[in-house]
This record gives structure tokens, C-alpha cells and sequence, in this order.
């Protein structure tokens, strides 16, 4: 049956491969490609603490673009989103080399989830830290389960190299952490194993195979390979940053907002739902609770993952910051409750068995209807649930004409927007003609000038007899305004 896993992930690469040009660079995106860009270009990367996450990703596509031997110029969205893309790949394969601890049906239909799940396929191609950052939390999740079950030195130093893989990818790494931590207690509890297990945790031994790789990767990472040692302090630093950022920082959202997103809702006029998910997975977790707790006493990897992640859900629903994106590592784990569930119902009698597949295929059909929304007509869209602040698709027709203006006339061009009109510096980084302002105290005298209409427009830019006007979009109600000084007769 394994065999059935390798053509389902197949087919969700394929799929993936697909859909991975659908959409122009979000922001986020192209603001990492840039410092990456720049990295490969200058050799030089130094960790912030305040606008930066960690320096895992930037060195880790610049090292394997380095190989390649491609020029930056010619770097492009999909060489980036290829990335996420191949952790993607490696995550499927770290499920299937679980299969001694699965059943098949757990095994299927969890890569059946993931390839047509909007949220995975959408984030498994978009070039931020998420789809690392879920594989890696599933590598220390598997290694710390198996450590508490077989004390094995060799899952110790497992623990510490995917902590130090999490904690180099991202600083919220804490919460995954943290949730892991929360799910293992009940189980070590319900086995008493407590004092045992503490003794372990804190033999010299498993401290040095925990902390070795981990600190191995915190050091020469941050510090950029030893040419920026600041950066091993502002690694710790960045959560004073971090918890002023987790009050909102104009990403703020209700208690709901995870919850809401897969409910059934309107978008004006676009009807969203995974409402089989909410309850598929709800309907796993009490399940497989009832089973592990009141019937055979010993929770499994499956029910420890699938908890870590619902409490990692609590607690980005707590934090008044979210984006749709954090989701992505409650969502795998769901995928793994609810095919627990599954394979305990085939176990049963044939009414179960029915009610088991009717559920697969209302599942199925939900997600795929939601993926063809999600990847297609809606895929750069305000009304899709699952994206945030993206890039519109009228902003590619921005792109072109400002091209052809590169390409006809050679102009100075302003770019006027408080956050820079990115993603626009990714797609004209080659550019040295073109100049950012944050606010309209702007030279007069340059050729194209693209601002924000939010902002308070010069009357001179609206002299019809000095400048052509066109409007575009940029992202969700952030229209741009585009003056381009008329070309006088010779």
C-alpha cells in the first residue's frame, strides 16, 4: 500500500508544480527573494531582530542557487517557490517512513488531505518560512515521541538538530515547542513515566546530543558564518519584538479568525467552507481521546501530533496577530487525526465502513471544489480566505506597462508608497533608474511616477497637459496611481 503513498504524493507535486505560477510574489515573498538576491550577490547577510526572520531560508536557497550557477538577474518567483515546494516532498516522506506506525488508511488518506488541501497547496508554493518551518516541527515532533519511547540516544540528537532547524527558520518556534511540550505531558502522565522521563531529560548525556546540533546551527547561522557575531544576540533579543508584534501590528485579528476561515461564510458573493475538516477533526481528536485514555491507555504518535497541533491552534487564536499561513502545521496535523479515524472505522462493521467512505468522498469533494476556487479564479483574489494582503493579478498588468515604458524610453521612474509599492523593487531590482519615496515630497522633473493613491496626490502630477494617467491595482485596496510625463515632438 506504501506504494499507493508514493503515487498520491506524486501527484501532489504535480499538482503543486501546476498551480505554482498562479499567482504574482506577495509581499512577504518577495521581500525575502530580495535579501536572498542580495546575499547571493554580496556574500553578506546580517540578522535583525526586528524585520527579518531567521537566516535558515535566505542561506539555504542561496547556497543551492549558488550551485546552480543561475545568474540573480535571471532568478524568477517559481526558482524561489521551488524551495517550499521540495519540503513538501520531504515532508510526505517523512510520513511515509512512519508507515511501521500508521495503518494504511492513516497513511493515505493524510497525503490525500495534503495534496488537495487549498491551504497546504497554496503555502507549499510561497516562498516564506511555513513550509520548512512545518517540516522541521514534524521532525522534532516525531523524534521527540520516539524518544519518550525508546530513550534512543540517536532521537536526542534528532531532537536538537530539528529544534535547531526550527529555531533558524523561524522565531516562533517557541509555540511549537511549547505545544509539543503540552501534548507529551498526558501521555508521559497516563504512563507514569514522569519522573522518569525527567531524569532522562536532564541526564548529561541527552543534554549534550539535545544541545550540541542545536547550538551548532544557532551559532553559525546567525552568525552568518561567523562574519556577524551581533547576530547571536539579536537571535535572543528578537522576542522583545516579538511580543510587541503578537498584539497585532495592524495584522491584528478577532479570537474566530482560524476558526472562521474554514467555516461556512461569504466573501461578497463567494461561498467558502471546509466545515468537513472543523468536524472531521473534532470528531478524530474526541475519538481517538476516548481510545487512547479510556480503552488501551497509551495515545499514539497520531493523537500526540494531532493534539500538538489543536494546541498550537489555542494559541494563534489567543494572539491577537495572525495570518492565514500559521495554520499550516495545525492543518498537516489534522490531516493525521482524521486519518486515525478513518482506518478505526473501516476496523468496524459495514455501516461504519459506509459511513467511513461517505465521509472521505464529502471531504474530497469539498476540498476540491474550495482548491479550484482557491488556485484558480480566486487564486490572487481578495475574496479567497486563505490568502492575506496578496498581491492582485492587475498588478502584472502594472508590471507590463511599466516595462514597456522601461523598454521604449529608458525613464526615471518614482516609486511613492510608504512600504515601497512592493512587490514592485523584486520585479525591477535590475532597474537603476527607478528611485522610492515614502511620502509626495518628490522631485519634479522625473519621467514615471507610480503612487499610492491613499496618499495626498501633488496637484502638478494632475496637469493633463504634462502627464498621461493610468490606474492599477496593487493589492487589496492599495490602488496605484501611474503619471507618465507626455513625450514632447522633436
Amino acid at each position: 500500500m506504501r506504494y499507493f503513498a508514493y503515487i498520491l504524493l506524486a501527484g501532489a507535486i504535480a499538482l503543486r508544480l501546476f498551480v505554482i505560477e498562479e499567482r504574482p510574489f506577495h509581499t512577504d515573498e518577495a521581500v525575502q527573494a530580495f535579501q536572498t538576491v542580495q546575499l547571493m550577490d554580496t556574500g553578506v547577510y546580517k540578522y535583525t531582530p526586528t524585520d527579518k526572520h531567521g537566516p535558515l531560508l535566505y542561506f539555504l536557497t542561496a547556497g543551492i542557487y549558488k550551485l546552480t550557477g543561475i545568474p540573480t538577474a535571471e532568478l524568477a518567483e517559481i526558482h524561489f517557490r521551488l524551495i517550499p515546494l521540495f519540503s513538501s516532498l520531504l515532508l510526505g516522506a517523512l510520513l511515509i517512513s512512519l508507515r511501521s506506525s500508521l495503518s494504511c488508511t492513516t497513511l493515505l488518506v493524510t497525503i490525500g488531505i495534503w495534496a488537495i488541501a487549498p491551504l497546504m497547496v497554496i503555502y507549499q508554493t510561497y516562498y516564506v518560512q511555513e513550509a520548512l518551518f512545518v517540516l522541521f516541527g514534524w521532525m522534532l515532533g516525531v523524534s521527540f515521541y520516539k524518544w519518550i519511547e525508546t530513550r534512543e540516544i540517536k532521537y536526542a540528537l534528532f531532537i536538537g538538530l530539528s529544534a535547531g532547524l526550527m529555531q533558524t527558520s523561524k522565531e516562533t518556534s517557541v509555540i511549537i515547542y511549547f505545544s509539543l511540550i503540552a501534548a507529551m505531558i498526558p501521555i508521559i502522565w497516563r504512563q507514569q513515566i514522569v519522573l522518569e522521563t525527567l531524569r532522562s531529560v536532564f541526564n548529561p548525556r541527552t543534554l549534550i546530543y539535545v544541545f550540541a546540533p542545536f547550538l551548532v546551527l544557532y551559532v553559525v547561522l546567525f552568525s552568518s558564518f561567523f562574519t556577524h557575531m551581533q547576530g547571536l544576540w539579536d537571535g535572543i533579543i528578537t522576542y522583545l519584538h516579538y511580543f510587541e508584534r503578537a498584539g497585532g501590528a495592524g495584522h491584528e485579528k478577532p479570537f474566530g479568525y482560524y476558526f472562521g476561515m474554514f467555516w461556512l461564510h461569504r466573501s461578497e458573493g463567494v461561498w467558502w467552507s471546509e466545515l468537513s475538516i472543523l468536524f472531521l477533526t473534532s470528531a478524530s481528536w474526541v475519538y481517538l481521546t476516548r481510545k487512547a485514555f479510556f480503552k488501551e491507555g497509551k495515545p499514539d504518535i497520531v493523537w500526540y501530533l494531532g493534539t500538538a497541533g489543536l494546541i498550537q491552534f489555542f494559541v494563534y487564536s489567543v494572539i491577537a496577530y495572525k495570518t492565514p499561513w500559521l495554520m499550516l502545521f495545525s492543518y498537516s496535523t489534522s490531516a493525521l487525526l482524521i486519518g486515525a479515524f478513518m482506518s478505526e472505522l473501516l476496523k468496524k462493521r459495514m455501516a461504519s465502513k459506509i459511513v467511513a467512505y461517505a465521509l472521505v468522498l464529502i471531504l474530497a469533494l469539498e476540498l476540491v471544489d474550495r482548491l479550484k476556487l482557491s488556485t484558480g479564479r480566486y487564486a490572487a483574489d481578495a475574496r479567497n480566505p486563505y490568502l492575506y494582503v496578496h498581491t492582485v493579478k492587475p498588478f502584472l498588468k502594472l508590471e507590463a506597462s511599466l516595462r514597456e515604458m522601461i523598454e521604449q524610453r529608458n525613464p526615471t521612474v518614482a516609486i511613492v508608497s510608504a512600504d515601497f509599492g512592493w512587490p514592485i523593487p523584486w520585479y525591477f531590482r535590475e532597474y537603476d533608474k527607478m528611485g522610492y519615496f515614502t511620502d509626495t515630497n518628490i522631485p519634479e522633473d522625473l519621467d514615471v511616477y507610480i503612487v499610492d493613491a491613499r496618499l495626498d496626490i501633488p496637484p502638478w502630477l494632475n496637469e493633463i497637459e504634462r502627464f498621461d494617467f493610468e490606474f492599477h491595482g496593487l493589492r487589496p485596496g492599495v490602488p496605484m496611481l501611474v503619471y507618465s510625463r507626455k513625450v514632447t515632438a522633436e
